[in-house]
């Protein structure tokens, strides 16, 4: 199907209403002839009033001053009792876009019954009640709600405070304070009366520490004591943690197997820090010296006879 165009002539673009194109039908919606074109003036660059510097917005003022000016030149709006500047048929832009919608200025009615409480004119939910009175109603079984009590505050009833008891247990917010901190459990290191928290322990006593006292039954400052002692090395390669294995950042703790066996220690049997591979070679050998002295004689009567078979 063909596409009208433009009943004006010279004109070939789509019609968009009343045989017009876009153009020429918004020229006569604005201006009542869709040939006559109001070209704006170039406008000044910043206001001409004196003492404003804000960009010109229409006739050489800038947007402030020039709604003072439409204001100025434009009378009343037409409807009784309404003092606002008219916008567009003698109205103001309230009434005129009221004007628009319903073809009448008058304010529109509410919708619907009025509630039947009195002095509310709130528009019905349910049973003649608006939802305000609604609640009341199924909350108190009456559509208006009791007065409210004021709240009579009692002393703290700890011996000698004059607080209000603020408190649902009857305290006032120190002692309140006081009493969940003397109800928290304690860390469970000796010496520590910190509030635990991870594992039974304190923020200072959690991680790495928590794992030491928890699995070897030391505390950090014992296990520091020792790295010190040892100079940071192996208690039997004397090399550090990291040449046994890059990932391992710190030794090791031995203890005795023929007093707490697995992995876990009384802390009493702790023997000293080592390497991956040193606590392995105990390990392996099950803490027998024996079998380590004879590992030793083997590895010396056996050197002599390789380098022989090697200089043959």
């Amino acid at each position: 199907m063909a596409k009208r165009t433009c009943n004006i002539e010279g004109c070939t673009d789509t019609v968009a209403g009343r045989g017009w194109c876009s153009m020429h039908y918004q020229r006569w919606k604005n201006n009542g002839d869709p040939l006559i074109v109001k070209r704006r003036f170039r406008q000044a660059p910043v206001c001409e009033r004196r003492d404003c510097g804000k960009p010109g917005f229409m006739r050489g003022l800038c947007l402030p001053h020039y709604r003072d000016l439409q204001n100025a030149e434009r009378g009343p709006c037409s409807v009784d009792g309404c003092a606002e500047p008219w916008a567009a048929r003698g109205l103001c832009v309230v009434h005129y876009r009221r004007f628009q919608r319903t073809g009448s200025t008058d304010a529109p009615k509410m919708a619907g019954r009025p509630c039947s409480a009195d002095g509310c004119d709130d528009r019905v939910r349910a049973h003649d009640l608006c939802e305000k009175h609604y609640k009341n109603q199924r909350k108190y079984g009456t559509p208006y709600a009791p007065p409210r009590r004021d709240k009579v505050w009692l002393p703290c009833s700890q011996d000698g405070c004059t607080e209000l008891a603020t408190r649902r247990n009857g305290m006032c917010n120190r002692h309140y304070r006081a009493d969940i901190a003397t109800a928290k459990p304690q860390c469970s290191m000796p010496s520590c009366t910190k509030a635990a928290r991870r594992g039974g322990f304190c923020e200072p006593h959690g991680g790495w520490t928590w794992h030491l006292y928890k699995r070897y039954g030391i505390t950090r400052e014992r296990y520091d004591a020792s790295i010190e002692a040892q100079g940071g090395l192996c208690a039997i390669c004397r090399r550090p943690p990291e040449a046994a294995n890059d990932r391992v950042k710190r030794l090791v703790v031995d203890h005795d197997h023929g007093c707490c066996p697995g992995d876990t220690s009384c802390g009493k049997c702790v023997r000293g820090l080592l390497c991956v591979w040193c606590n392995r070679l105990l390990g392996m050998a099950m803490d027998d010296a024996e079998r380590l002295l004879a590992a030793v004689r083997y590895l010396q009567a056996t050197a002599g006879a390789v380098q022989l078979s090697l200089a043959i």
